[in-house]
């Protein structure tokens, strides 16, 4: 069940970083951070979420996927009738996210899949 609720909330977020960067004039969120603030942060909580979802993926899948998933909001952002910019350094912040956010629980990953090996088998 939880692992359900998991991945719906993974593929919510992306959903909704996907709609947030396709509008042509997204709402002000009530603090105003700058672009690369509001990538960090979207590309932490998806990476995140997508660990928890997806836990048996290999980190450089999840950091092939979602790259290429940021790099696909870069060029929906390119559309002329969007009014958006792309931005190369928009898509190195959701590198840089990824790769921070999976190295930092890359030591909870290892330490839950010791847990699974120690685990007798059914």
């Amino acid at each position: 069940m939880i692992h359900r609720v998991l991945v719906l909330a993974c593929w919510a977020a992306a959903l909704l970083a996907l709609v947030m960067a396709s509008l042509p004039h997204p709402p002000e969120l009530w603090t105003r951070p700058d672009d690369a603030t509001q990538h960090f942060v979207a590309f932490v909580v998806i990476t995140l979420l997508a660990r928890l979802a997806y836990p048996r993926a290999r980190m450089l899948t999840l950091l092939i996927a979602i790259a290429a998933f940021g790099g696909l909001i870069e060029l929906v952002q390119a559309i002329p009738a969007l009014g958006r910019d792309c931005s190369l350094d928009d898509w190195m912040v959701d590198i840089a996210a990824t790769a921070i956010t999976l190295v930092l629980l890359e030591p909870i990953q290892i330490a839950r899949e010791r847990r699974e090996a120690q685990r007798p088998s059914k």
